[in-house]
């Protein structure tokens, strides 16, 4: 399944150009305080989500799948995904300290245990076994080398200082660093749970988020999103509701939210560009029978849709007269399809996927 995908979007690149690349779509602008938390938290926390294996398959085999190998967030360490075997237990290795679990950035003893916060793609990442462990549920912190008791990077953990030390996540008394690489996109992940999540958080832990959020606002600033982020947040919406990790999609979010003490981020494109111009929502997901396809917040002018198989193959081409199109797929094999819609006003094409079950 990895090389199919890996396939597919190589056919991607050759025949289309870039739908995801990576754009700013405002979040409530109009709103402040109270307010725009019960914003957020209703429009953006799902109701419903993928068992927790179901959950870490699909984390494992499509979001993080990277050369058919799976790389672990604190360490970019990698582990090779066979094809048609379960991920989980695959690139688990069975425990092993260089296998790959999945890490709960928000941690399950600090109120993501039990409950939709467990099995929520948008704060879970790959991680090394052994590292993960280490982490525990200690709290992210920046660390003087001083405080840093063990070094990590691929392979390698490190009691002395590295002559790098930028590519290395770090372990302290009782808190952790990720690597500079990765460190906006957890605080990103830590302020979406916090969000969306908050009464789980608080019952568990009412100062766990508090003592990171100078942290977190900093992280956001210094390490901005970038399109594999922008990429990721999409790909995981399209297995939850179609709902994205709404700090990913506004960096003023932050601001408004929680760091107004600090500079505000400019984003990294207008309203105007294409990516931001609509959605594409699919249900039920995963398919079963039928699919349904609707062009969300468009000017509807009509438009194509194009479904093609993870190998490239074109399944269907229909015309569209209205925003929304139920497709029969009772016979299509299962698996994962790649769904474009064209508008007609030749503006770039929205990419999107559901899979098959």
């Amino acid at each position: 399944m990895v090389q199919q995908v890996a396939s597919v979007l190589v056919f991607l690149t050759l025949i289309l150009p870039d739908g995801m690349s990576q754009g700013h779509e405002p979040v409530f602008p109009e709103l402040e305080g109270f307010d725009l938390e019960l914003a957020v938290r209703q429009t953006y926390r799902p109701t419903e989500l993928m068992e927790y294996g179901e959950a870490r398959d699909t984390l494992y085999k499509i979001v993080e799948a990277e050369n058919d190998s799976v790389y672990g967030i604190y360490t970019n360490h990698a582990v090779y995904l066979p094809p048609d075997e379960n991920p989980r237990q695959a690139i688990f290795k069975d425990g092993a300290a260089d296998g790959i679990n999945a890490e709960h950035t928000w941690p399950r003893s600090k109120g993501s245990r039990d409950n939709l916060g467990e099995r929520d793609m948008h704060h879970l990442r790959p991680s090394k076994v052994s590292v993960n462990a280490d982490r525990a549920n200690f709290p992210f912190s920046a660390l003087s080398e001083a405080d840093v008791v063990r070094w990590y990077f691929r392979d390698t953990e490190l009691t002395q200082p590295p002559f790098d030390d930028t590519r290395y996540s770090k372990l302290g008394p009782e808190l952790f660093e990720p690597r500079d690489e990765v460190k906006g996109d957890i605080a990103r992940g830590m302020m979406y749970f916090y969000t969306v999540y908050r009464p789980e958080a608080q019952g568990a832990d009412p100062e766990f988020f508090n003592i990171q959020r100078e942290t977190f606002c900093r992280w956001h600033l210094e390490d901005p999103v970038d399109e594999s982020e922008w990429e990721r947040t999409h790909t995981i919406a399209t297995y939850q509701e179609n709902k994205a990790n709404p700090f990913v999609l506004d960096c003023t979010l932050a601001h408004r939210m929680y760091c107004d003490a600090f500079d505000v981020c400019t984003p990294s494109s207008s309203t105007n560009d294409p990516i931001i111009q609509g959605s594409v929502q699919i249900f039920p997901t995963p398919a079963g029978d039928q699919v349904t396809l609707k062009a969300k917040n468009l000017v509807f002018q009509g438009g194509t849709w194009k479904i093609y198989s993870a190998q490239g193959q074109l399944m269907r081409e229909m015309n569209a007269t209205s925003p929304q199109h139920t497709l029969i797929i009772s016979d299509w094999p299962s698996g994962m399809y790649w769904v474009h819609w064209i508008p007609s006003d030749n503006a770039e094409p929205i990419i999107t996927q559901f899979v098959k079950s």
